[in-house]
């Protein structure tokens, strides 16, 4: 390959670190038999320099370096130190930039290296040529901390991490030294990383003998680091008086640091020109640096000449060594190492042959790391002369013993190899993506690269513990160097093709199609090894339904959108799915096909263990619906029924794992209860009660229960075979009348009363919990009659899942008007005012009877249904329109009011109706407390009556609201359904495990506060000890970091990670005052067990 190198500094000083990196690159670049150009930009120490000058440089950079040619292209753009923060571009040298260009082009170049992070703009002018972008970081850059650390000004160049980011996606490729670096450059956005050590021959030296009169040395520039750690050590050595007639020999730009001219016996060799004059004058090499990041070369170096060394955790970092004497951590350590070497000399035999083994390990790894760089080049490089090239990412998996996939793999990577040799139309080339550091055999035969994952869910607070699976935008990191002719197929691990699969699919991407979906089939299980394939490709198989095999141009994968969604578990095919609906034009689907197959039907993404995982993909798969919007998606349906569906039917849908946790359904009338009934109705394992307040549940008798099923049925949803009172027939006596333990007063007397709740009604109630319970079956209580009192009911019923349904006020009351009108002004609005005239006389209706005083000339007293009715429609005829929806505005926030004060999922039915991505939210909120419901048929009117027959409705729904001022009956964004706990902490949501809070933006917030709203500290309590965090949401929309305040102290966090704030005891105790102070939407507190 041709390799155009851009340097800034100097390739042939060996004097610098950083210098002899590039060409030792540069030397290991051509034994590996590449043709390599160094340009040079000379912006380190060279001014003014002539034609001669420049001459006389390119033929020395040639001769010491062997590169092919060396080009010197003097900047203006110095680099300098300048005390402060830089931005990444502040060293771009623009001055010469079209000669850069002119130089790479007349090369011919395949690869732009350039050197430093701060160079990486001059990516941008080679983005219309088909090169590959190799960025050599050397360091990592942003460390202000490190600088700090060591009590000293910024060096040479110095950034933050967001300015470093944008430098480190500019590349195709990144360069690191250490293998920590390589985690920080991935959390960078980095497409591909590949560590790269610093190779050099080895040059052991014989002679090494223990005596009692040992020389010690330190060879190294003068950079900050270097000398205040030198300091740190002759300061310590001083201390010491057996250690003042030791002699030390330094050399290079140290010589010039002051502080070592204080040790008694010191040798200043200055700035050698052969490193031999250094190794050959001392017995045992020093490297105490305690500061900077990257590998420090002086200890390869070290190394390479069999000494034994004594060296700090710092300098021997990324070098795996298992020796004390490699890893002091203060200098008051380095020098007890020292003294050890004296005190038994003998060890200096046992130190250099570690440093042999250390440098022979160290060198093959390098060698090997250089192998796989190219892999990537290769596999990286856009010049495919005529070939359409076909990039398949797949995740593959470390696996043994007799597991699905231990059988499954090998079959997969045997058919990639026949499909690939096959190919004739297209170029194949496999991006195998692994999680940390999991190992697996790809056969030689294919065109790989192995990329490394390191982020996985794990990396989400609540799900530390969970499998590690990794994120699937973490396959598509690199997409972005890919032509946009290119194609990019995704397949699971366990998805085999046929041996025509890639000439088929180039065909068709011949023909025009931007996108391809393919349906395996799936086949018996008897098949288990390589030698059965013939056999696999001949059998038909069945038909499956998913989506599991997808092929689309890059120019439209580099669209997707993909949010968290993980790799492993339910709906990664749906989203895919997405994606391609929303941005290609021309797509074909292919439901049956012989192209890719599956042994065995089974979904280990679905079993019982996964389902934490599910719900979390579901809330991705949301977020993903929500980002790209569902007109596009919906016209998949012309295609594949259903295919905005999130849900799956978990095997875990047993009675027995919830008897405990009642459903409890609150509403008004007309909000669409009927329908959700229904719908529940139809579930096996759930025993439902239609209306358990209902007026009459009083008169049913085993003889009329059928007839009133049916009266009931001609004003709602209708049921399958069962009517609405049935699953009470085994509650009423023989011979007798009633539901047992019901009576009607608990239908409307104390109806507003949300201070405390009859015993009798809740003793009436758990009854029916435990005759559904007694069944095997879970209670569902569907209740039209506790909107105001359900908090109360929720509070004496434990563990119990309260739903409260919301629908618009003013689509609401049009309903009971229609009633009104239908019925001779009878119906719900005169059950509601007959409510309200009942129950005038509690303190919870003094400011409704003091909006409407007609109230107070009518006293009730329920005697019996009947006289109850029969009062309320002679008051109804007193009341007008503008006061009954007085009466309707009151009921309807007072109930909503009760709803946002207890732990209710509240269902707005009007947006369940209309949107499709809220209908999925509440499905997944359903789902994660074990309820199973398709709510694709909710279809409730919005028509509105109010503004034609209410006169001043607007004054109303102002005074009205007024009083409930405290109340954000907003919903229409609230597509997540959390409530609002109060007015400085935003919203509150659990979701089955831990209680997620997002606290307003700009507003301080004590979180004692937090902790005292009771569905929190009836969770606390519930769980004995908690722990409070502060969580930064790992969405890609967000900053790389965040800040917020603790108590005032600005608290840093890294994107998808959390902050522990307090450990809550169960007397919610946290000790002191506690203050947060949130500068960004994107935080938010999680409260989990501890």
């Amino acid at each position: 390959m041709k390799i155009a190198c851009v340097t800034p500094l100097h390739p042939g000083n060996k004097f610098n670190g950083a210098s002899q990196r590039i060409m030792k690159v540069v030397l290991m670049l051509k034994m590996l038999g590449h043709q390599v150009k160094v340009i040079y930009t000379c912006q380190d120490n060279f001014e003014n320099i002539d034609n001669n000058r420049i001459q006389s440089m390119e033929k020395r950079i040639t001769q010491v370096l062997g590169c092919d040619e060396a080009r010197v292209i003097p900047s203006k753009v110095k680099i300098k130190n300048r005390g402060k923060l830089n931005l990444i571009d502040d060293y771009y040298p623009d001055d010469i930039i079209k000669k850069i260009k002119s130089e790479v082009e007349m090369y011919a170049s395949e690869v732009v290296w350039v050197n430093y992070v701060f160079l990486s703009k001059i990516f941008e002018v080679f983005d219309s040529l088909a090169v590959v972008k190799v960025l050599d970081t050397h360091d990592r850059l942003a460390r202000a901390e490190e600088y700090k650390k060591a009590g000293t000004d910024l060096g040479f160049f110095c950034t933050t991490e967001v300015e470093e980011k944008v430098g480190i996606q500019r590349a195709d490729i990144v360069l690191c030294i250490q293998e920590h670096e390589k985690r920080y450059f991935e959390s960078q956005g980095a497409k591909f990383v590949q560590t790269i050590g610093h190779y050099r021959d080895s040059c052991y030296m014989d002679g090494i003998q223990p005596k009692r009169n040992l020389k010690f040395g330190f060879i190294g520039s003068n950079h900050v680091f270097n000398s205040k750690s030198i300091d740190e050590i002759v300061n310590e050595v001083l201390k010491h008086t057996e250690l003042r007639n030791l002699e030390f020999v330094f050399a290079g730009g140290i010589c010039d640091n002051p502080v070592i001219k204080e040790l008694p016996n010191v040798k200043l060799l200055g700035r050698v020109e052969r490193e031999m004059d250094f190794y050959e004058n001392v017995d045992v090499i020093l490297n105490p640096v305690f500061f900077g990041t990257g590998l420090k070369i002086k200890t390869v170096d070290s190394l390479a000449f069999g000494k034994p060394v004594i060296g700090t955790n710092v300098a021997f970092d990324g070098l795996n060594s298992p020796s004390n004497f490699h890893n002091a951590k203060t200098a008051e350590d380095f020098v007890m190492l020292v003294k050890g070497v004296l005190e038994n000399p003998s060890r200096v035999l046992s130190l250099a042959n570690l440093s042999k083994s250390l440098f022979e390990s160290y060198s093959q790894s390098v060698i090997d790391s250089y192998k796989n760089l190219f892999k990537a080049i290769e596999f990286t490089s856009k010049k495919e002369e005529g070939k359409r090239t076909f990039y398949h990412h797949v995740n593959f998996v470390e696996v043994g013993g007799d597991s699905d996939l231990s059988i499954a793999q090998p079959i997969t990577l045997h058919s990639f190899v026949t499909a690939t040799e096959r190919t004739v139309s297209a170029k194949v080339k496999y991006a195998v993506y692994l999680v940390g550091d999991e190992q697996v055999f790809i056969p030689n035969e294919l065109d790989h690269v192995k990329l490394k994952i390191n982020e996985t869910v794990r990396s989400v607070p609540s799900f530390e513990n969970c499998k590690p699976l990794p994120f699937l935008k973490s396959l598509f990191a690199n997409i972005e160097s890919y032509r946009d002719d290119d194609v990019i197929i995704y397949t699971n691990a366990d998805i085999s093709v046929s041996p025509d699969f890639y000439d088929f699919l180039s065909q068709k991407f011949d023909e025009g199609f931007d996108a391809l979906v393919v349906n395996r089939k799936t086949l018996s299980r008897k098949y288990a090894k390589i030698s059965d394939f013939d056999e696999m490709l001949k059998d038909k198989g069945k038909s499956h339904p998913g989506f599991d095999c997808f092929a689309v141009q890059a120019k439209y994968f580099k669209k997707f959108y993909f949010a968290n969604v993980l790799i492993g578990v339910h709906l990664i095919g749906r989203v895919l799915l997405w994606n391609i609906a929303k941005y290609c034009k021309k797509i074909e689907f292919i439901p049956t096909s012989d192209l890719t197959f599956h042994i065995g039907d089974d979904n280990s993404g679905k079993d019982e263990s996964s389902n934490k995982l599910v719900s979390f993909n579901m809330s991705q798969a949301i977020e993903v619906l929500k980002n790209l919007g569902v007109a596009q998606v919906l016209e998949l349906e012309k295609y594949i029924k259903n295919s905005t569906k999130i849900l799956y039917k978990p095997n875990i849908l047993r009675p027995n794992l919830y008897l405990n946790k009642p459903v409890l359904i609150h509403s008004m009338f007309r909000t669409g209860s009927s329908y959700f009934y229904a719908k529940l109705q139809q579930q096996n394992n759930l025993n439902c009660f239609y209306e358990p307040l209902h007026e009459t549940l009083a008169s049913l008798t085993q003889e009329n229960i059928v007839y009133q099923s049916n009266v009931t049925a001609k004003y709602h949803t209708r049921l399958g075979d069962k009517g609405y009172w049935q699953d009470f027939s085994t509650l009423i006596p023989k011979n007798g009348k009633g539901v047992s333990n019901y009576t009607a007063k608990f239908a409307y007397c104390a109806y507003y009363d949300n201070s405390k709740i009859d015993r009798d009604l809740i003793s009436y109630l758990e009854s029916l919990l435990n005759h559904a319970i007694s069944k095997q079956k879970r209670p569902v209580l569907q209740f039209n009659r506790t909107g105001v009192r359900q908090r109360k009911i929720a509070d004496s019923i434990p563990n119990s899942f309260n739903i409260y349904l919301l629908r618009d006020h003013k689509t609401q009351f049009t309903s009971y008007y229609d009633s009104y009108l239908k019925n001779n002004k009878t119906g719900f609005l005169r059950t509601m005012l007959a409510t309200v005239l009942l129950n005038q006389d509690l303190p919870q209706l003094e400011d409704l009877v003091n909006l409407v005083p007609k109230i107070r000339e009518f006293k009730f007293k329920f005697k019996s249904v009947k006289n109850f009715f029969d009062e309320g429609d002679e008051a109804i005829k007193s009341f007008n329109l503008n006061e009954l929806y007085t009466i309707f505005l009151y009921e309807w926030y007072f109930s909503l009011s009760e709803a946002l004060n207890h732990n209710c999922i509240v269902i707005n039915m009007d947006k369940l109706s209309m949107d499709v991505v809220y209908r999925r939210s509440i499905e997944k909120i359903l789902l994660d407390n074990y309820i199973y419901l398709d709510l694709d048929d909710c279809n409730l009117p919005t028509r509105s009556v109010v503004s034609s027959v209410i006169s001043n409705y607007e004054d109303i729904e102002k005074n009205v609201a007024k009083i409930f001022e405290n109340i954000n009956s907003d919903f229409t964004d609230n597509s997540k359904c959390f409530s609002n706990v109060m007015s400085n902490t935003g919203s509150l949501y659990y979701d089955g495990n831990a209680y997620q809070l997002s606290v307003e933006k700009g507003v301080e917030v004590e979180l004692s506060d937090i902790l005292s709203k009771k569905s929190i500290s009836d969770y606390v309590k519930l769980n004995s000890k908690v722990i409070v965090e502060v969580f930064f949401s790992p969405l890609e929309n967000f900053n790389q970091h965040c800040v917020f305040k603790l108590n005032g102290k600005n608290i840093y966090l890294r994107r998808g990670s959390s902050f522990p704030v307090a450990i809550i005891n169960q007397d919610i105790s946290i000790g002191s005052h506690t203050q947060l102070y949130f500068s960004d939407d994107s935080l938010s507190l999680i409260i989990r067990p501890y």
